[in-house]
């Protein structure tokens, strides 16, 4: 399989803004430096002859050491749900898109946040996602706010869902009241 344009994303969690590093070597072998000490997100994204390939990693840099890291890319995931406003949400007031934050990693302005619309009846869908989300809708109603979102019967901690390679993450329910 043959892969290009490597793009790596990667910085601290807390960092306002990821650093964005290219990979032009074709046998994926890159370098970053001047990494200060601490704990590193390493989002990569990348195309192939089988399509968008993502992988994410995380390592503790330590001064003076160089880390091996080995960053796999996969196929990205996808996300698949339903929006449930309260009955006191006015249709007219509803939003119309549905949005994933990712947590581990500030990403640069390069890539924009997954976004997607909410069909009428509540369904949505991201493609090409991998890593840890904040799931946040814009444009709520004054007093309004997600309430509750839930895969199966579990609810999610903190509105976020964790998606790996290739995983699609079915039946998931977002639901929006006072």
């Amino acid at each position: 399989m043959a892969v290009d344009r490597i793009t790596i994303e990667y910085g601290n969690p807390s960092d306002t803004r990821a650093s964005v590093w290219t990979v032009s070597d074709p046998g994926g072998v890159f370098t970053v430096e001047g990494v200060g000490p601490g704990t590193v997100v390493l989002l990569a994204s990348a195309e192939s002859t089988r399509g968008h390939l993502m992988g994410v990693v995380s390592t503790d840099v330590h001064v003076g050491g160089v880390e091996d890291l080995s960053l796999t890319l996969d196929v990205p995931g996808q996300v698949e749900g339903r929006v449930v406003f309260s009955t006191d949400v006015p249709a007219t007031a509803r939003s119309k898109t549905i949005r994933l934050i990712p947590r581990l990693l500030n990403v640069s302005p390069l890539y924009p946040l997954p976004e997607s619309t909410i069909d009428p009846d509540g369904r949505f869908q991201f493609r090409d996602v991998r890593g840890e989300y904040e799931i946040t809708i814009p444009d709520l109603p004054p007093g309004f706010r997600i309430v509750r979102v839930s895969r199966g019967d579990q609810t999610l901690a903190g509105n976020r869902i964790a998606i790996a390679g290739g995983e699609t993450a079915a039946g998931v329910s977002v639901t929006v009241g006072r």
